[in-house]
């Protein structure tokens, strides 16, 4: 099995890895001749892009709702903040058309757990994290 496949046990073992133990696989930026390139993420968790400037999520964790601020040097048309649960399915997403912003996500509409959160851009992952929502 690939590291690079997009199937749901292939996304649990590539989340668990990054997120319990800092094993993290970047898959935007491959090289012809290498398969995947491991990263060591620091503690955020955050891939380094100059797309993206800052992201700052507040409070984590949540308990009603959780506020995205952000900081993109040049969004596009398909800048996406998309959130999942830590089995990779869609929670939520919301469009980044503006260079600078506050999105805030109710989380009251969630069970508790650990979420995960992604900035793309033309579908390359360009800032992600996790959020814990504990009510």
């Amino acid at each position: 099995m690939s590291l690079q496949s997009d199937d749901l046990p292939c996304t649990m073992a590539r989340n668990i890895l990054c997120f319990g133990y800092n094993i993290c696989w970047d898959n935007s930026v491959i090289p012809p001749h290498q398969n995947n390139r491991m990263m060591a993420h620091n503690k955020s968790n955050l891939v380094s892009s100059p797309s993206v400037v800052q992201v700052i999520v507040s409070p984590n964790p949540a308990k009603e709702y959780a506020k995205f601020n952000y900081k993109i040097s040049l969004p596009s048309d398909k800048t996406l903040l998309i959130i999942t649960d830590i089995n990779g399915i869609t929670i939520c997403q919301f469009d980044l058309t503006t260079p600078q912003g506050e999105l805030v996500w109710n989380t009251k509409e969630v069970s508790n757990g650990v979420y995960l959160y992604k900035i793309t851009d033309d579908n390359d992952v360009i800032r992600r994290g996790k959020i814990v929502v504990e009510k």
